[in-house]
């Protein structure tokens, strides 16, 4: 079963992500702050990382950057999913290896874009 770590830290949306990949037979895991994700993916590093780039304590982009740094994380899929708008974030994402997914979205697109960037692995797993 992939395992998504998600990097959010808004308990409402916390809970609609985890509901919405939890139903796709996604095995979930949560930290609500930048630098607790980035010790859990280090740690055990995720099939997926949904990151949230208005966190609290670290920024989202420095928080992409650790994990594009770190031998564990390096290839990790990451999904950027943030309310700010702009081609600007989208081009900044890229190019750092990872997708955008824009707030607010349907759990429909949720699962497309997760399912997508894992590939054959949730293919297996639903």
């Amino acid at each position: 079963m992939p395992r998504i770590l998600i990097i959010e830290d808004s308990p409402v949306l916390h809970r609609f992500i985890e509901i919405s990949l939890r139903g796709q037979q996604f095995e979930v895991e949560s930290a609500d702050k930048g630098e607790a994700g980035l010790a859990a993916a280090i740690d055990n590093p995720p099939d997926l990382i949904m990151l949230d780039l208005g966190l609290p304590d670290v920024d989202g982009w420095d928080v992409l950057d650790e994990l594009r740094s770190d031998p564990a994380t390096v290839d990790v899929p990451v999904l950027v999913s943030t309310g700010w708008e702009g081609e600007e974030i989208a081009v900044r994402a890229h190019s750092r290896g990872a997708e955008v997914l824009p707030k607010p979205y349907a759990a429909s697109d949720l699962r497309t874009a997760v399912i997508a960037m894992l590939g054959a692995e949730a293919s297996a797993a639903g």
